[in-house]
Formats: structure tokens, C-alpha cells, sequence
């Protein structure tokens, strides 16, 4: 737990000072109060230094070494404009200067979450293939026709390459918490220093809409332990969600200003695009966005300017997937090509076809399923995320019929952003993993103008916010009816006495309704799975620890030795490399034998 707490502190501080320097070179002004700058420029420094280090990795192993040059590399430069240095120094004395109360809960909330993230790994992604794929980044860097390997291995993510040099001395197999935790941290703080504001009598709009957005994201979340994993799906959809703030705080702004801060989201969802691909929503929702309101130059230019950083930001992970698996956008079969150590547009159109029925069944689709037939168990087994898309629906329908009387610039554009990325989503891997920040959008915009006008209207936040945390339960379970029950009456007593519940009564249910089940959630679950759920005061335990290696499988094939997991199991952990639960071909074999798995894999002629 300390160790992830101090990892915490040293990344928040060298990410904010890159973020700074990117936010001062291009004359950033719209984000003029402490709270939205730092969460702004600590998303700009991480998502940079990852799209660094992803670029690094296609000719370089991500040793301890050359993490600590990227790092020295970029606040280097962001320290080398006068103004960067003086807001570092103004922001110190702005954060000292702030209550101690306010920074007791900060370091409390922290404490909290890093207690949570030094449990034992329990998301199977990270043995199945996140865990592994950051080992081979840190120990080899970009491995040709690594998907040879793994099909997986061929959707790699700037966000394991992020946490590749993580991977050394004592936080070796224990650092797959300190990312996801890092962003969960952070964006709590955002959630309450939000609230503060609210209570202070900051009633806007553009507050309530950050406040009931994260509490519909965050709960989620943390149901599917996603912030305790290093998963590339948490940033995307915390992203999601911020972009619609952004473009709300932006909009406004006078023309000038407006032509220089609208880069910002569209640097956000680029660079986000270099983690996972399902935030290429949002690269074309805010290009649209950039280029209508960045005034400075032609139209034409614009457009240029645009793609220039959408392909910048896009070309490490274009040049990644064709590395590992010979396909530009793997698994997208049209962008296959004939390399020796192409997986083939064959198999990527297989595995396609696969990421969408497993995200509609989640287990092998019936043989004899029609189109449109997994709908109904989806809804079941997606409670959350059906239950927001609703929401979603209900929202944007209500929102177009009020759309002249809401008082928000940018409003079309965010209404844009909720209503086609839930549609990407839907259409592409219908998940909440991919899906939730684009859900939350729409809901946090309605409810945020019942909760400006304080009114009666505002209580349907209390309910949305209470089904999002919990739709996950059986609906015929205790815990549900239990929660669900004390919502009813919590709705009823206050709807009858809504003149008597202030703002931070109200923002007091909001959190109860919304935190209840997981706080049960979590020590269940660890109990059900036969896991140790306790206090780890130093560091989390190894993974090697938890899911031990003595019972792996082992394969020579041309002189290689490949190793599985146990019999009954799928998910490789912590084990020596190269592990995978199943090999894309066996016909394959090292491009060069004198120089291993740095040279990568190829098909064998022999095929």
C-alpha cells in the first residue's frame, strides 16, 4: 500500500509538470483553476509519456533505464519555458495554501483506494494477457509476429507499454495495480473537489455534470475491479467522459480563446486512440469539434493540422500491429498484409467475428442463434450497462425536446458524442467495458440541469445513480431489493420534503446509494474465490505468489520451449515467457535463431 502511495505521488508529479508544459506552450487559458488544470495537464503528461514509450518500444526494450529518460526527456522540456516553471512554483504554493481539512480527505481517499489496489489480482485479462504482454515490452520491446505467439499479443496497448518499466526490483509482478489506481485516485479527487464547489454554492451546470457523471462511471468500475488491473479499457472510459466535460468548458470561451483550446480534447482522444482503439469515436466527434472552432486559420488548414496530430498520435500503434501481427488495424482483416509473419486476413477476420459474439454471448454463440437472439441475455448479464443505455435513450429524447432551453454551450457536441458512441459500441463489442464512459454522457447532462434548478426534478438523479451502482445484482437477489428498497423510500421521504434536503444532504445519498453494494462486493467476492482479502501495508503480493507456476505445461517446437497453463485454466499470470493458453499456429518458428525472441517469430516455409 505505501509503495503504490509514493509510486502515486512521483507519477502525479512528473505527469503534471509534462501536462503543464504542453498546456503553457500552446497559451492554455480556459483552464484557469487549480482543481481542472492539474487533472487536465496530469491526463496530458500520462497519455504523452505512454504514446513516448509505445513509440520507444518499436526499436528498444522498456528497461527502468529508458522509462527514467522519457520521463527526464519530457520534463526537461516541459521545464525549459519560463512560464511552466512559474506555474510549477505557483501551483506548490496554491496547494499549500489549501484547508487541511480538504487535504486530510485527499490523503484518506488515497489511502482507501490504495488499500484496494494492493489486494490480490483477481481481473483475468491480466493473466490472460495483459500481464504477460507488458513483460515482453520490458524484456524485448515490439517482437515481430508476436501474434504468432498469442492473437492477443497483436492488440497491444501504449498502456502496458506505459507500465513496462514499472516492472523492475521490488515492484516486479506487483505494479499491475499502480496505474488503474493511479487514474481512480485521481478521478476521485475530481469527484470531490467537485462537491466542494457545489457545496460552496457553486450550483452550475458544468458542476453537476462532472458530479453525476462519476458517480454513474466510477461504482461500475469498481464492481469489475477495472481500476485494480492494468487494463487500457479504464483510461478510455474515463476519457470518454472527460472529453464532454471539456468541450463544455470550452465552448463558451471567447473565439480567441476557443481556437487554441480546442486542441486539447482532440490531443486527449487521439493519444487515448494509441491505448485502445475504441476511442476512435471520439477522434471523430471532437475533429469535427477542432476544426469548427479553431478560427485562427483556414479552413483547410485546420482539417490539415487535425490529421497531422490524429496520425502522429495513431502511427506507433499502426506500426505496432503490423510489427506483431503483419495487420495495420488487427484484427481488421482488410488491413492484413503478406509478410511472412502476417497472422492472415483469414484468421484476424476470424478473431474479429469473435471479440463481437463473445462481447453479444459471453460464452460460445448456439449454433443455431438467429440474428438479434442474444439480445435478451445480454440484458441479463449486462444489467448495468443496458440500464444506462436506457437511460441514455430517455435522456437524449428529453434533451432534444428541451434542446433551445438548455443553457450550455457545446451542448450539441456532446449530445453527438453520447449518441454515436454508444452506437460504435453496440455495433462493434457491445460491452460496458468499451461503452460506459459514452453512457454515462447523456444521463449526467439531463440530470445536471434538473439538479441547477433545484427543484423537485432533481431527485430522479438518487434513482439513476442507484441503478447504475447496482443493476449488476440479480434482480430477485436480497442485496438488490434491499438497495433498491431503501431508494424508494429514500425518494419518497424527499420528494415530500425536497425543501428540506440541502445540497450536501442531497450529495450525501448520492454517495450512499452509489457506494452501499460495493463495499459489500468486494470482501464476497475475494471470499468466494479462496483469496486472502487483507490489509498488505508495504506492497501488493506477487502474482507468482498468488497464482503460482509450478503446474504450467511445457512445449518445444524447433527448439523453442513454449509454456501453458495449467490443465482447466487459460490465463498464464506470472509465468516465464513465452506463455500462452494457445498458439495461433504451431507452423512457426524464430525469423533468427542467434538473435531469439528479439528477432521475433515467423511462419514456418514448411506451412
Amino acid at each position: 500500500m505505501i509503495a503504490l502511495l509514493l509510486a502515486w505521488c512521483g507519477l502525479g508529479i512528473a505527469t503534471a509538470i509534462i501536462g503543464l508544459g504542453l498546456l503553457n506552450l500552446l497559451n492554455i487559458q480556459a483552464l484557469h483553476r487549480l482543481g481542472d488544470r492539474l487533472i487536465v495537464s496530469i491526463w496530458l503528461g500520462i497519455l504523452l509519456l505512454a504514446w513516448l514509450l509505445f513509440s520507444l518500444s518499436l526499436g528498444l526494450p522498456l528497461s527502468p533505464g529508458v522509462g527514467l529518460g522519457g520521463v527526464g526527456m519530457m520534463m526537461g522540456a516541459a521545464l525549459m519555458h519560463r512560464s511552466c516553471r512559474q506555474e510549477v512554483r505557483a501551483i506548490g504554493q496554491q496547494l499549500w495554501a489549501v484547508p487541511l481539512g480538504f487535504k486530510l480527505v485527499m490523503v484518506a481517499l488515497g489511502v482507501a483506494i490504495a488499500a484496494l489496489a494492493s489486494q490480490p489480482i483477481i481481473w483475468p485479462d491480466t493473466g490472460l494477457y495483459h500481464y504477460p504482454a507488458t513483460r515482453w515490452f520490458a524484456e524485448y520491446g515490439t517482437v515481430p509476429g508476436l501474434a504468432l505467439v498469442h492473437h492477443r499479443f497483436g492488440t497491444n496497448s501504449a498502456w502496458f507499454a506505459l507500465a513496462a518499466p514499472l516492472d523492475v526490483g521490488g515492484l516486479a509482478e506487483r505494479q499491475n495495480t499502480l496505474l488503474g489506481g493511479f487514474l481512480f485516485w485521481m478521478e476521485t479527487v475530481h469527484l470531490a473537489y467537485t462537491m466542494r464547489r457545489l457545496l460552496k454554492g457553486e450550483q452550475t451546470r458544468l458542476n453537476w455534470f462532472v458530479c453525476l457523471g462519476l458517480l454513474l462511471l466510477m461504482p461500475t468500475m469498481i464492481w469489475g475491479y477495472l481500476p485494480f488491473a492494468n487494463s487500457p479499457d479504464l483510461p478510455v472510459l474515463f476519457v470518454s467522459f472527460l472529453i464532454a466535460w471539456l468541450i463544455l468548458l470550452i465552448a463558451p470561451q471567447p473565439p480567441q480563446r476557443q481556437s487554441r483550446e480546442a486542441a486539447i480534447p482532440l490531443l486527449l482522444a487521439a493519444l487515448t486512440a494509441a491505448i485502445k482503439l475504441s476511442a476512435l469515436p471520439l477522434i471523430a466527434l471532437v475533429f469535427f469539434f477542432y476544426c469548427w472552432h479553431h478560427r485562427s486559420f483556414s479552413l483547410l488548414k485546420r482539417v490539415g493540422i487535425g490529421m497531422g496530430i490524429t496520425m502522429l498520435s495513431l502511427l506507433p500503434l499502426l506500426s505496432f500491429n503490423l510489427i506483431t501481427s503483419g495487420c495495420f488495424l488487427y484484427p481488421v482483416a482488410a488491413s492484413c498484409t503478406p509478410v511472412s509473419w502476417s497472422v492472415g486476413a483469414e484468421f484476424a477476420q476470424v478473431q474479429y467475428q469473435a471479440i463481437q459474439e463473445w462481447n453479444r454471448w459471453f460464452k460460445a454463440t448456439p449454433a443455431e442463434a438467429q440474428p438479434g437472439e442474444w439480445i435478451l441475455p445480454w440484458i441479463r448479464f449486462e444489467g448495468q450497462f443496458s440500464f444506462l443505455i436506457v437511460c441514455s435513450l430517455v435522456a437524449l429524447v428529453l434533451l432534444l425536446y428541451r434542446y433551445r432551453r438548455l443553457q450550455l454551450s457545446g451542448k450539441f457536441y456532446v449530445l453527438l458524442l453520447g449518441s454515436l458512441g454508444l452506437l460504435y459500441v453496440f455495433k462493434s463489442a457491445p460491452s460496458w467495458r468499451f461503452g460506459l464512459g459514452y453512457a454515462c454522457v447523456l444521463p449526467a447532462l439531463f440530470l445536471a440541469e434538473a439538479c441547477a434548478h433545484q427543484g423537485r426534478s432533481r431527485l430522479w438523479s438518487i434513482l439513476v445513480v442507484a441503478g447504475a451502482a447496482n443493476f449488476w445484482l440479480d434482480v430477485t437477489s436480497a442485496s438488490f431489493v434491499l438497495i433498491m428498497s431503501l431508494t424508494g423510500l429514500i425518494l419518497v421521504f424527499a420528494y415530500w420534503n425536497h425543501r428540506y434536503i440541502n445540497t450536501s444532504t442531497f450529495l450525501l445519498l448520492l454517495l450512499l446509494i452509489s457506494s452501499l453494494t460495493v463495499a459489500r462486493h468486494y470482501p464476497t467476492t475475494y471470499q468466494h474465490l479462496g483469496l486472502n482479502n487483507r490489509l498488505y501495508l508495504w506492497r501488493p503480493p506477487k502474482l507468482s505468489t498468488i497464482y503460482p507456476n509450478d503446474r504450467l505445461q511445457q512445449k518445444t517446437i524447433k527448439g523453442v520451449d513454449y509454456f501453458f497453463p495449467p490443465e482447466g485454466s487459460i490465463l498464464c499470470w506470472a509465468a516465464p515467457l513465452p506463455c500462452t493458453p494457445i498458439l495461433t499456429t504451431e507452423t512457426l518458428e524464430l525469423r533468427d535463431p542467434q538473435r531469439g525472441f528479439r528477432a521475433g517469430f515467423q511462419r514456418s516455409e514448411r506451412e
